[in-house]
């Protein structure tokens, strides 16, 4: 994606966060053995983390990913009850989808063959008669055939000569209209320039015949309807094939007659170097609109050598001479690579893809002016994209310098844009008592979410002058003003900033310090908490050791005994085996020597 994307600043985005996903699923799959517990992993990671530094978790900590894994190994599950929400508006989306993709569809089709081609391909009724509308305009008659039959309506219209019929009655009266597919009686008669009546279609069996030696098959009564309406002549069908398309299926043909691909036509586009377009690029070229006289526009632009794909591009997007010589004109400073040289080898222009991405996030000379004038002057292309599609614009820029934020990258731009950074929050975060901070401080507040009410709440349990990365690491690891009383209310209180994130990264709540003081471990330090909790040492895993007649074990002693892996259960096999001794640190010792 990134070498296909390199331009899309979410391509970039999309690769950070599918390698910290790898991340993540490589911690899931680590803690779904039994054997491993959460605690002891975690602090394995944060002394991975900082290797040279002691046992205590207060150094290093500020690492993002780290602490996003640990948030994530900590975070409560989606409960599967909830699931059934998703499964009701699943069904609904679908159905959205498919409407959607339905008139997506419809409208395409009409806009490539008509809306009489449409309605043959649609329904499959028959058409061989009905009744007719008709308005006269000049030479021409405007038309309009309808079904009787109200379950299988349908309608189709089309203008003819007014030369073709044989007369135009103004009472009632037969008359005919004959062309190479066949012949249309009607009956019915004219009021003015307004007409109406019944008509009756006979297909001209020959002029199939004939279709049919030229390799077009599979020809039914609705497409014998089609060639009379859109009036298809033999001599058309041999235009194209002295032009070379001797291999058209009914579908080919009804397109390029319905659109009136002609052989003048073809014929520019060849004169143009397009010499071998298919029928269906044709008619894409012809329903869009694109005449000789645009392609030379572009042309003229710069644009000597695009392939029919890219025009076709530009004439979809609104691409003209005028936006190209207004994005000339603003003087993008363009990448001087071999690669990215444009599609007439000019390195002085932008590439095809590159004004198609412009025009798409409707990036003009006048955006990239005003830009200019807020002082960015020389913003590559692909941060010019970026800033487009998130919505940066001068004024943005403006009210973000008004409060002192002059001298901000495009890439800082771009990201505060995308989080939704505004003026008001960025005066917001003034009044909680964090005035001057960074483009990046202030994109983490409003990543992690703070708000007046979560600074409120912190401060009233006694930490007043967090700073911006306390506060954002308080926030992301879900420390509140709760969490913090639980800990006041055990006698712990004032905890340093640094130890109480420890305390919360490792799971450590007051009812696992109670725990320890049931079993008489008072006045337990916060680095010896994190330690132990850490290492998944538990007050029911020293009650184990006291239940067999060791009572006093010192904390260092508890740590040493769960890394070595000196249980209760492996005391006991030793004693058994005749090693009996008080000394807990012996069975440390005989521990690793058998490992």
């Amino acid at each position: 994606v990134r070498v296909f994307q390199w331009f899309n600043p979410f391509a970039w985005l999309y690769r950070g966060e599918l390698e910290n996903n790898l991340e993540f699923l490589t911690d899931e799959a680590v803690l779904g053995h039994n054997p491993v517990e959460k605690e002891s992993y975690q602090m394995s990671l944060l002394k991975v983390s900082a290797p040279h530094l002691a046992l205590s978790v207060t150094t290093n900590y500020n690492q993002s990913l780290l602490k996003k894994r640990i948030v994530m190994m900590n975070a409560k599950k989606s409960n599967i009850h909830t699931m059934w929400k998703y499964f009701i508006l699943a069904p609904i989306f679908v159905g959205l989808a498919c409407a959607l993709n339905q008139t997506a569809f419809s409208q395409a089709k009409k806009a490539r063959t008509g809306n009489h081609v449409q309605a043959f391909n649609r329904i499959n009724v028959d058409r061989s008669q009905g009744v007719w509308f008709a308005t006269i305009k000049g030479e021409k008659v405007r038309m309009e055939f309808r079904s009787e039959d109200e379950d299988h309506g349908w309608s189709d219209n089309d203008s003819f000569l007014v030369s073709e019929f044989s007369a135009l009655p103004k009472e009632k009266a037969d008359f005919t209209l004959k062309r190479d597919a066949g012949t249309m009686l009607l009956n019915g008669k004219f009021d003015g320039n307004e007409g109406y009546g019944h008509y009756k279609f006979t297909p001209d069996k020959s002029f199939v015949a004939y279709l049919e030696s030229q390799g077009i098959s599979g020809i039914d009564d609705n497409d014998e309807f089609a060639f009379f309406v859109i009036n298809i002549k033999k001599g058309y069908v041999e235009m194209l094939k002295n032009e070379g398309y001797n291999h058209l299926s009914k579908n080919d043909l009804i397109s390029m007659a319905a659109l009136k691909v002609d052989g003048d036509y073809i014929k520019f586009w060849k004169e143009l170097g397009y010499s071998h377009l298919s029928s269906e690029e044709l008619v894409s070229g012809k329903a869009l609109g694109i005449t000789k006289e645009y392609v030379q526009e572009i042309q003229n632009a710069g644009y000597k050598h695009l392939d029919f794909n890219q025009l076709i591009s530009f004439k979809a997007q609104g691409i003209d001479g005028k936006y190209i010589a207004g994005l000339k004109k603003a003087n993008l400073p363009l990448s001087k690579d071999e690669d990215n040289k444009n599609d007439n080898g000019d390195k002085n222009l932008p590439r095809a893809e590159d004004i198609s991405s412009f025009k798409a996030m409707n990036i003009d000379s006048s955006y990239i002016r005003g830009l200019k004038n807020a002082g960015y002057t020389n913003i590559p292309m692909s941060e010019l994209t970026s800033m487009k599609a998130v919505g940066v614009t001068p004024e943005y820029i403006k009210g973000l310098s008004d409060i002192g934020y002059k001298n901000l990258s495009a890439g800082e731009l771009t990201s505060l844009r995308a989080l939704g950074v505004t003026p008001a929050y960025i005066k917001t975060i003034n009044d909680m008592g964090y005035p001057n901070l960074s483009a990046s401080e202030i994109q983490s507040f409003k990543a992690q979410g703070i708000t007046p009410d979560y600074v409120k709440s912190v401060s009233e349990m006694g930490y007043k002058n967090l700073s911006a990365n306390e506060l954002s690491s308080f926030k992301a690891m879900g420390i509140n003003g709760e969490f913090i009383k639980g800990f006041n209310e055990i006698g712990y209180k004032n905890i340093p900033a640094n130890e109480l994130t420890s305390l919360k990264a490792l799971g450590v709540k007051p009812d696992y310090v109670k725990g320890w003081e049931d079993i008489g471990y008072k006045d337990i330090s916060v680095n010896e908490l994190t330690s132990l909790k850490a290492l998944g040492v538990t007050p029911n895993f020293i009650k184990g050791f006291k239940d067999i007649g060791f009572e006093k074990i010192s904390l260092e002693e508890a740590s040493s005994l769960k890394a070595t892996g000196v249980t209760p259960e492996y005391v006991k096999e030793m004693k058994a085996k005749g090693f009996v001794t008080k000394d807990l640190n012996k069975y440390i010792q005989l521990k690793n020597a058998f490992n």
